[in-house]
């Protein structure tokens, strides 16, 4: 029996359910207790540490603006209060990041866009998410390639006449670029026939381990809950 698999409807909306419970906790122990929860099913479906630290480590800048303000709240001095709070907002934004990461690793790219709709997303959003997805990272490929061509000019970054002129027609450029790959794109799947629908994979069949594993997370964020309640 192979525990890294998991039916990706199964693990969307037990890690759905379980991140919207968490969502309503304040308690830092228990919260704590729930990042630690969906860490060892991150371990166990393997899921990329390197990436997960790198994406912390971009927020790292937002979460320390938010506990600043909250810690020393109205400028009185220290409040542990503030200081408590904002390190939930902290560690829930770091379990959603890691839920994330989980629902998208383990399968495919076409079974986890068939298996949205397998429940019923319509097939329009589903075309819309995958679309901006897929070319936000060529977005950034592109992006970085004009930083390399830029640099390897021997351009120097500052605040000068020079460098936001040249900062505009790189804009520019790229804007232009962009709107003639959208025209291609567009003419490509229009030449294919293509709908606005993606089409549909066969996915798994849905066994007694994935009802095990969504059920036990879903239950352990209640128990969670309601601890932190009373």
């Amino acid at each position: 029996m192979n525990y890294k698999i998991w039916e990706p409807r199964i693990k969307l909306i037990s890690l759905f359910i379980g991140m919207i419970i968490l969502s309503g906790m304040r308690d830092i122990f228990y919260l704590g207790f729930g990042f630690f929860l969906i860490f060892i099913f991150a371990l166990i479906h393997e899921v990329d540490y390197r990436t997960y630290m790198r994406r912390i480590f971009h927020m790292m800048p937002f979460f320390i603006f938010l506990l600043l303000p909250l810690s020393l709240r109205g400028g009185q001095g220290f409040e542990i209060e503030g200081l408590m709070f904002g390190l939930g907002i902290v560690i829930k934004a770091c379990t959603g990041i890691l839920a994330i990461m989980i629902i998208v690793s383990g399968q495919e790219e076409a079974i986890f866009w068939s298996s949205l709709r397998k429940l019923k997303v319509p097939a329009k959003l589903i075309t819309i998410i995958f679309l901006t997805t897929r070319y936000l990272v060529l977005f950034k490929e592109k992006l970085n390639n004009f930083r390399k061509a830029v640099y390897s000019r021997q351009f120097q970054s500052g605040f000068t006449y020079k460098t936001f002129k040249t900062y505009g027609e790189l804009s520019g450029a790229f804007i232009v670029k962009g709107f003639d790959q959208s025209e291609k794109l567009y003419k490509a799947l229009w030449s294919r026939g293509f709908n606005g629908e993606m089409p549909i994979f066969k996915t798994s069949e849905i066994k007694i381990l994935d009802l095990v594993k969504g059920f036990f997370i879903v239950g352990v964020c209640l128990i969670l809950w309601f601890a932190d309640k009373w």
